[in-house]
């Protein structure tokens, strides 16, 4: 893995060919076995790992300011109820927050764009998903070793919850400003990321466990995290 200090944060880059293990490979080729009648998923695995390039992005950021349901991020004003509360330990404490972006990276957001075939494209989907999740490990790996050694820390995402929504995006991205640029991640009037397999939020110290599914009552979700916990008022809009 690469890593450079720059936009005042640190990019991170995975080099190819990135090779998945062979559990991961066998996974893949196991859910998506009705595609798989010549050989199919094998050799988008093998194209996908030629082209991978997945990404990421740390902005150390500075807690100027938190107010009734908002919060002043490096001068930049996100409102949030929720954010709020849960940097409020940082702000105390005269802490830094790091907001990140993550992407699976242009080249394979393009080419399982690019896949004609219906039911393979979601199979290149599906690959390009899991080298998000390799881009996340890494960058959660980062913070921890150079930013919260010995300590706890969480993260949430805008968009997740009702009380941090996707209207999140427009500072979260203002914040990270040339580091998202770098790692060609961008929001569009939707608000969605490009390429689609991306991601982005903030991590921060913590003295509990925090997943945004303890607030999230999508109960058959299946990438559920956390129990549903709700006690706070993550559901109301803000």
């Amino acid at each position: 893995m690469f890593t450079e200090n720059y936009a005042g944060g640190v990019f991170l880059s995975f080099e190819n060919p990135l090779t998945l293990s062979d559990e991961v490979k066998a996974k893949l080729i196991e859910k998506w076995d009705a595609a798989n009648e010549d050989g199919e998923v094998e050799d988008l695995i093998a194209e996908a790992e030629a082209i991978a390039a997945p990404k990421g992005f740390i902005m150390p950021t500075d807690i100027d300011e938190i107010g009734d349901g908002y919060v002043v991020l490096n001068g930049i004003r996100f409102k949030s109820v929720l954010l709020a509360d849960k940097l409020a330990p940082a702000y105390e404490a005269g802490s830094k927050i790091y907001f990140f972006t993550m992407t699976c990276g242009m080249e394979l957001h393009e080419w399982a764009m690019a896949n004609p075939d219906v039911l393979l494209k979601g199979v290149a989907e599906d690959i390009c998903l899991t080298y998000l999740s390799i881009a996340g490990r890494a960058l959660r790996q980062y913070v921890q070793d150079n930013f919260y050694a010995g300590k706890h820390f969480s993260a949430m995402n805008p968009g997740s919850l009702p009380a941090w929504n996707i209207r999140g995006q427009v500072p979260t991205f203002e914040l990270l400003g040339e580091g998202a640029v770098r790692c060609g991640v961008s929001i569009g009037e939707s608000m969605l990321m490009t390429p689609f397999k991306s991601g982005s939020g903030v991590y921060f110290e913590t003295a509990h466990d925090y997943e945004n599914c303890m607030f999230c009552d999508k109960l058959d979700c299946p990438n559920r995290r956390a129990k549903y916990t709700m006690d706070y008022p993550a559901a109301q809009e803000v």
